[in-house]
């Protein structure tokens, strides 16, 4: 972890925060959802920056199991 990073993951989640209300709002709708994937693909990469390499299995669990509760909460 790099000094700093937990106020760069805050400021990521508080951007994707407020693209996700103005995307509700009526905003600009293709420009926003670009940039609230980006926005999730770098706190991704940010998420799993600082874990080492015997953690791995743990990371990949969890990110299957956050899969899993993507896809549920969508309706499949």
């Amino acid at each position: 972890m790099f000094r700093g990073q937990q106020v760069v993951n805050a400021l990521i989640i508080g951007t994707a925060a407020v693209l996700g209300v103005w995307i509700a709002a009526g905003g600009d709708r293709q420009g926003l959802i670009y940039g609230l994937i980006v926005a999730a693909l770098v706190f991704g990469v940010m998420f799993v920056l600082p874990i080492g390499g015997a953690d791995m299995p743990v990371v990949i669990s969890l990110l299957n199991a956050f899969t899993g509760l993507a896809a549920s909460a969508t309706g499949f």
